[in-house]
């Protein structure tokens, strides 16, 4: 069933010529210990908080608006995307404020505890 449910989901991200699928680190959105909602030019929830060493999963599903995910600090940032999804693990605690580089209004933050 797994196996069946992954190349479903391959198929998926395969038709979203702007999809983006776990680019950065390689993880598994399946083991993020949070997913944050790209959708009506907004990220939902706006605000989350993990552990060192937990991954965070945005998932872009708001039509054909295209958004991407970038740190103010430089330290994480997504394809441009209108489908698909970006993990990111968190090796240090801190607070990383993001927006969205095509609609500055969006905006959210992570804190990780250590």
């Amino acid at each position: 069933m797994a196996a069946l449910t992954a190349l479903a989901l391959l198929a998926g991200l395969a038709g979203c010529g702007q999809g983006v699928s776990d680019e950065a680190q390689g993880d598994d959105p399946a083991k993020s210990a949070v997913t944050i909602e790209v959708a009506q030019m907004s990220y939902s929830p706006s605000t989350v908080t993990v552990q060192v060493g937990e991954s965070v999963t945005w998932k872009f599903d708001d039509g054909n608006v295209r958004h991407d995910v970038v740190s103010a600090d430089g330290s994480f940032k997504s394809k441009i995307a209108d489908g698909g999804s970006y993990t990111y693990t968190f090796d240090k605690p801190g607070t990383y404020a993001y927006s969205c580089s095509l609609h500055p209004a969006m905006t959210g933050t992570v804190v990780v505890e250590g």
